[in-house]
């Protein structure tokens, strides 16, 4: 029964491992990378796949709050992002998972962090496709004016 444990401690220990990730510091200005246009990288047959996403949180920005609750004239305030958090990761193929770092996946503003999407087991000729990923994320901010 040792030795399992052992054994087990290892897999799970290679794992975490996989999953640590370091935020790239070629990016600085808020946003996320690579994006969208770029897309990830392909995973290979046979091969372990991780791939760093980069998200650079800016501190404040500016909203315009009037076209929230419908009024005609523009109100633009500029407010601060306390952070901003991953929610939930939908759409990864199967034997794939994230992780985040800050392991909360809740990236303060004004800081950078990173998502590691990575295979916990070698991809395999079933699993060849294209995947539309989600993140759905929550942005948390205050200083955020009162309307009268």
């Amino acid at each position: 029964m040792k030795k399992l444990l052992i054994i087990l401690n290892l897999i799970i220990f290679s794992n975490l491992l996989n999953a640590q990730c370091i935020p790239n510091p070629q990016y600085t200005s808020p946003g996320i990378y690579p994006d969208s246009i770029t897309g990830l990288s392909n995973a290979l047959v046979g091969q372990s796949y991780n791939e760093i996403i980069t998200i650079v949180v800016d501190l404040d920005s500016t909203l315009d709050i009037a076209s929230f609750i419908g009024w005609p004239t523009p109100y633009v305030a500029t407010i601060t992002i306390d952070d901003i958090e991953i929610i939930s990761v939908s759409g990864l193929p199967n034997n794939f998972s994230y992780a985040c770092v800050p392991n909360s996946c809740a990236f303060p503003g004004g800081n950078t962090g990173c998502l590691t999407i990575y295979s916990t087991s070698n991809p395999t000729i079933a699993d060849i496709g294209t995947y539309n990923i989600d993140v759905a994320i929550e942005i948390n901010v205050s200083n955020v004016p009162l309307l009268s």
